[in-house]
């Protein structure tokens, strides 16, 4: 059960008075409800979050993109235009 000491105005003496406060049953079924709901949201969302950081999009850097296209053109055969010059 949720208690807790809740402070009330000033009493004519000038002290502060407690009064123990408690939720009802359905009152405290709300409060799990809608706490358990934030939670799987919460939840969700970290989920979605770690996904997107395990598998990024895979980017080669320019200077990958650079050494591929040099590499691939020192391996291509000649092209047929070539061959007839010789």
């Amino acid at each position: 059960m949720c208690s807790s000491p809740k402070a009330s105005h000033h009493s004519p003496s000038g002290t502060i008075t407690l009064r123990p406060t408690q939720l009802s049953g359905h009152q405290q079924a709300d409060f799990a409800a809608k706490a358990n709901a934030a939670f799987e949201r919460r939840e969700q969302r970290r989920l979605q979050r770690n996904q997107t950081i395990i598998t990024p999009v895979k980017q080669q850097s320019l200077l990958q993109r650079l050494f591929r296209k040099l590499f691939r053109a020192d391996t291509t055969p000649p092209t047929s235009q070539s061959r007839s010059t010789q």
